[in-house]
């Protein structure tokens, strides 16, 4: 989490336009799939090449439960005081969150870094005309489950499907329904 440190907002979206160019040498159709904030990495790429076929977002943030509390009370007073913040989660998911591969904490100035591209993703929405898969979770913890709606409702595709996993958590794509997600993702691309 270190390298989170100095690591900017505009980074992350030039290392996914670089991984695109590398992709564009060696294949014909690209699908550009985000879990979480890499959903809305994805959302920010979507123009980036004639060869992105499609966009599948996985509980991807465009408002966050309790944003408001979150971003202008409490991480503005915390970013002056702590550099790090661990990671915390409900019981119940531990076994979940050892297959994950991720920080067990984030330094809070990437935090900001973070809010900056997902403002940035919320307005790329308007301009995505690519297919466009939004799946989120009905009880997740994290991103308020207006955010699939807004990529749906925002986007101009013409072809577009928003699905919701039940009973999950943030990172579904590890937990039981899993396979719902994952078969929902091949059909799309298929």
């Amino acid at each position: 989490p270190e390298r989170l440190v100095i690591t900017k907002y505009y980074q992350w979206i030039e290392a996914v336009e670089e991984a695109i160019k590398v992709l564009e040498k060696t294949c014909d159709k690209i699908y550009l799939i985000g879990n979480s904030f890499g959903g809305n990495l994805a959302l920010v790429s979507s123009n980036k090449s004639k060869k992105i076929k499609g966009v599948v977002t996985l509980g991807t943030p465009i408002h966050f439960r309790r944003e408001k509390i979150n971003r202008f009370f409490i991480l503005p007073i915390l970013k002056r005081i702590k550099l790090f913040q661990k990671k915390k989660y409900k019981k119940g998911i531990t076994n979940i969150n050892k297959k994950r591969v991720c920080y067990n904490s984030i330094p809070l100035i990437a935090l900001g870094h973070l809010l900056k591209v997902v403002n940035i993703s919320k307005k790329s929405v308007r301009n995505i005309k690519k297919p466009l898969l939004v799946i989120q979770t009905k009880n997740d913890t994290v991103v308020d489950k207006s955010s699939g709606e807004y990529i749906i409702n925002n986007s101009k595709s013409k072809i577009k499907k928003l699905v919701t996993i039940p009973e999950s958590y943030h990172v579904f794509i590890l937990d039981k329904h899993r396979k719902k997600a994952y078969a929902e993702i091949l059909k799309f691309i298929k």
